[in-house]
């Protein structure tokens, strides 16, 4: 048996490469499927999304319902067709279940973890492309954002695919015609990232801060005007699909750019700016950030005076993580918000460390690269703490509760008031219901069913018991009918008068 078992043991530590590359498939496949359906939970943005592919499924339209018949304008719901319409086919395909749209989220989540090795092995090898992808499949933010149907992991599979492809026409020594096809692909990948969420259209102006930055460093091959042609009309054709399906004939410039440049609607910039700074040095998951951005800005400063080769797609995704910041800022200080730029950074990581690792070694006499091999395992650690934090959370979906009072209400045909809910109206069987849906402040959905609320014309209310502004809002002619964990439903009592309680007791 010992005998038996050091030979075996030795094969594993001379084949470590495809050792690694198991054990992380191992753990990025199963930290994916663990409890997918249910953790995390459905919350407001995936319920919105949810409605919005059963409808386009459905019957083509694009939007979520506001009240039977009537839908919303889907170009002010930031997340477009490249992650919808996949989602759609899916749900047409196999039924409109959360465990099939939570599906699709895991294909792009599990394509985007291994397009991010392929990217991270051509730009700087093998080892370090090992050492980052395991720091990305230990960084639990990722299974947070990427179970969850949302557009960031979406548009972050179609960017990695773009800067993959276009390293290979970077550096790819082949037939002409077949460049200049991979160079159009590589810009389709960048229109479909920038398609695909709003927050990803800064992919643009990096392109071309970076291509004007890196000019003299980039290969002959990719300056050739065949070459940056082909990509520029590939991102053309994917924007030109995207304008197309999210916005409308009366769709103002105007109106849409105002909403998604500041989708807040900010008027006073400066204390919000302050205020999301001081994160980055007073709060632990935007210092995480930092310290990753910091590491790629110092190791491409010193490969540029060392004047070493430099891949257009490293300049890219740095000056995408520059303008992700900017944008971040001026923002209600979602960490989401820089989720994007964030997971990227770790293509940098490992080989920035090694960089500097062998420049220190030299000062400070380090032995070997053992000392750099537990540091990578360190920070590794570091980043199991909340994984497995987030892996204790309770599954338990409040839907299982949730579902016979919904499907008691379709079978009954009524029509329910979902008072800013979308994550439960997304899960309501019935055709047959009314909605709002805060957004913003200053950007609401369904806000005229508000009146109607007042009118008592509802026969069934819900809302949830954390929107204290919402049950203020319910008028004394509804009662509270029952409680179903979180969710109040409230029922229409004919025999009251509708008006605004000052305060409601339970």
């Amino acid at each position: 048996m010992v005998g038996t078992f050091f030979p075996f043991w030795e094969r594993l530590r001379l084949r470590w490469r495809e050792t690694a590359l198991l054990l992380i498939a191992f753990l990025v496949f199963s930290l994916s499927f663990y409890s997918f359906t249910t953790n995390p939970p459905t919350w407001f943005d995936e319920g919105v999304l949810f409605q919005v592919v059963k409808n386009i499924a459905n019957d083509g339209t694009h939007g979520a319902q506001l009240t039977p018949g009537t839908f919303s304008d889907i170009s002010l719901i930031s997340v477009g067709y490249p992650a919808l319409y996949p989602a759609a086919l899916a749900v047409r395909l196999f039924g409109a279940d959360i465990g099939v749209l939570r599906l699709v989220a895991i294909g792009y989540l599990l394509g985007f973890i291994l397009v991010f090795f392929l990217l991270a092995r051509r730009l700087f090898g093998i080892d370090s492309a090992i050492f980052s992808t395991l720091l990305l499949g230990t960084f639990a933010p990722v299974y947070g954002n990427g179970k969850n149907f949302l557009g960031e992991v979406p548009g972050l599979f179609y960017f990695a695919v773009a800067l993959l492809l276009l390293s290979v026409v970077e550096r790819a020594h082949e037939e002409r015609r077949r460049q200049i096809f991979i160079a159009l692909l590589s810009g389709v990948g960048f229109g479909l990232a920038m398609s695909t969420k709003p927050s990803f259209l800064i992919i643009g102006p990096s392109m071309a801060l970076a291509t004007l930055i890196f000019w003299r460093r980039i290969s002959g091959e990719l300056k050739k005007p065949a070459m940056v042609g082909a990509v520029f009309i590939g991102t053309l054709l994917s924007l030109a699909a995207w304008i197309v399906t999210q916005f409308g004939i009366s769709d103002s410039f105007q109106r849409i750019f105002t909403h998604y440049s500041n989708p807040y609607y900010v008027t006073d910039f400066l204390p919000l700016v302050i205020t999301n700074i001081l994160r980055f040095f007073t709060e632990i998951t935007p210092m995480h950030f930092l310290v990753l951005f910091l590491v790629a800005v110092a190791f491409l400063v010193e490969r540029c005076r060392e004047r070493a080769h430099i891949f257009l797609s490293e300049g890219i995704v740095l000056f995408f993580a520059v303008f992700t910041v900017i944008f971040y800022v001026r923002t209600a200080g979602w960490y989401r918000y820089f989720f994007p730029a964030h997971v990227l950074l770790f293509l940098f990581l490992p080989v920035g460390l090694a960089f500097f690792f062998d420049k220190a070694k030299n000062i400070f006499k380090f032995p070997d690269k053992r000392i750099l091999l537990l540091l990578f395992l360190f920070i590794g650690g570091i980043q199991i703490i909340p994984l497995w934090q987030w892996i204790s959370q309770n599954a338990n979906d409040p839907m299982t509760e949730l579902a016979p009072y919904l499907d008691d209400l379709s079978a009954r045909n009524v029509a329910p008031f979902f008072y800013n809910i979308p994550a439960i109206a997304s899960r309501f069987t019935g055709t047959e219901f009314f909605q709002y849906i805060k957004m913003s402040d200053q950007l609401i959905l369904g806000k005229e069913n508000e009146a109607l609320l007042r009118q008592g014309v509802f026969t069934t209310v819900l809302v949830s018991t954390d929107a204290a502004d919402e049950i203020k809002n319910v008028p004394n002619c509804y009662f509270l009918r029952q409680q179903v964990g979180k969710l109040l439903f409230f029922e229409r009592d004919l025999r009251r008068s509708c008006v605004l309680p000052d305060a409601r007791k339970s």
